[in-house]
């Protein structure tokens, strides 16, 4: 029997047994294994390189953006309250009057105004009841007649720049009378395919620098003289209005609808979610556990443009009928808000049950034992134990709201619009890229470009709400 009791090891056994290096710890690598670690590290490069390529050119585009020109027209006769525009009759080309159809309309004119009767400009001297006194051939065009039933279009102040006959030599150009201070020394003008740059003022007679950015051309009479526009920073960050075409470039409106549907939906995806990773986490038996999160799983899994065309026909008729009537569009934020609190409810349900499954079982046993009911142990132990995993899992719903794109795109409206009210149209930064790209758009054009100005924006935001979720999930996570 003694001899059947276990040896002592050695000593130099166990010396060799501690001199073993972590490599040795690790085991002997196999052939192909070190082919295997080559295709896991060129993936991992492979995604790396990918995100740095996607950020560089989103913000180069960016870049180009604000410094791409929008140029606009600067000769565009605008008729103002069309359904009181008026006819003329029949006059020759010595006349000075005209007779408009309704005398109660002469209120549609101002005197000094100007007006465009058929392609002559002319400005309104006077206006009795019933007639206009006017100057004949302004702006370089000649007096004509005018037949009974011409429109009478009456134009804006800035309406009628029109430039004298230019060559290749001239350095000066003539734009209308009263006109010549709306330019400015060191701007840039667009006469047909050339772009030249104002030196000098001199009353209405501008002073060019000729051949900017093409070839010198001559310039025909009635011309128009197009005003360079730049988007700036500054515009950026604070105009409400976003119309690229017509140089207005304050992406607030877009940022304001992203926000508000994005809060909307928190309102509803934070209580939904907490309230059953609680009872999940809590309080549900295994079998009943292993029959709702699968669900969960399932309405995770939902196509977000089928959100989208529930939010269409089912919550905006529900919210027409119950509460609003008609003073609720058919495309509205509020709609919007609610499908995508629908869709990320079990992303944040998930995360909160996990964070709260993570809490050690001792801290509830602790509690228990001093006499606490599960509901308090619940409240007052195990939520605060994992609030910094709560934290992170409602940050990243609300930049999952931020990024969402179909619902939006579908049920929030097509068209920048600056309001608060949750019941009306307005476009999202998503929806507002889904829209723009999905259009005949030149490549190159500031319409283009400005896509990806309004892309890097989004990836801010987004970006900025991630590095916070990873902020506060360490700040205030708590180690047992």
């Amino acid at each position: 029997m003694a001899s059947e009791q276990a040896k002592p090891v050695p000593s130099s056994a166990v010396l060799a047994l501690g001199d073993r290096s972590e490599a040795g710890l690790k085991g002997q690598s196999r052939p192909g294994e070190a082919v295997i670690q080559a295709v896991l590290m060129a993936c991992g490069l492979v995604s790396v390189l990918t995100t740095v390529g996607i950020i560089v050119v989103l913000f180069s585009q960016t870049i180009l953006f604000f410094q791409s020109r929008a140029w606009l027209a600067a000769r565009q006769p605008v008729a103002q309250e069309v359904s009181l525009a008026t006819t003329a009759n029949s006059i020759d080309a010595a006349a000075t009057e005209l007779s408009i159809s309704y005398s109660d309309e002469t209120r549609v004119f101002q005197a000094n105004q100007n007006i465009q009767v058929g392609d002559e400009i002319m400005t309104v001297v006077d206006r009795p009841r019933g007639r206009l006194v006017v100057q004949r051939a302004q702006f370089g065009t000649e007096a004509f007649d005018h037949p009974a039933g011409t429109e009478i279009f009456p134009m804006a102040d800035l309406a009628a720049r029109t430039v004298d006959v230019m060559t290749e030599d001239d350095l000066d150009v003539t734009v209308s009378e009263g006109f010549g201070g709306l330019f400015s020394i060191g701007q840039e003008i667009k006469l047909g395919p050339e772009v030249m740059r104002v030196v000098d003022i001199d009353g209405d007679v501008l002073a060019v620098e000729r051949a900017i950015d093409s070839l010198p051309a001559p310039h025909g009479a009635n011309s128009t003289v197009e005003v360079e526009d730049r988007p700036s920073l500054v515009e950026f960050f604070t105009s409400t209005v976003w119309q690229p075409i017509s140089g207005q470039f304050g992406i607030i409106p877009l940022v304001t609808a992203t926000m508000l549907t994005s809060l909307v939906a928190m309102c509803v995806a934070v209580p939904l979610g907490m309230s059953t990773a609680i009872y999940l986490a809590e309080y549900a038996t295994p079998r009943v556990k292993g029959t709702i999160k699968p669900i969960l799983e399932i309405l995770a899994g939902v196509p977000t443009v089928v959100y989208g065309f529930f939010a269409l026909t089912f919550i905006t008729p529900s919210l027409r009928t119950l509460f609003f009537g008609d003073n609720i569009n058919f495309t509205n934020m509020l709609a919007a808000g609610l499908a995508m609190g629908i869709l990320i409810t079990p992303l944040i349900s998930s995360m909160c049950e996990d964070a709260i499954s993570a809490v050690p079982r001792a801290l509830r046993e602790a509690s228990y034992g001093l006499g606490a009911t599960k509901l308090e142990t619940t409240i007052q132990v195990v939520l605060p134990a994992a609030v910094s995993g709560i934290s992170a899992a409602l940050i990243i719903g609300l930049s999952r709201a931020v990024g969402e794109t179909m619902i939006v795109a579908l049920a929030s409206g097509a068209g920048p619009n600056f309001t608060f009210n949750l019941l009306a149209s307005a476009e999202t930064m998503t929806g507002h890229i889904a829209r723009i790209s999905s259009g005949d758009l030149s490549y190159g054009s500031i319409d283009y470009v400005s896509i990806f100005a309004v892309g890097a924006t989004l990836f801010v935001i987004t970006f900025g709400l991630n590095v916070l979720s990873g902020y506060i999930a360490s700040r205030l996570r708590e180690r047992y």
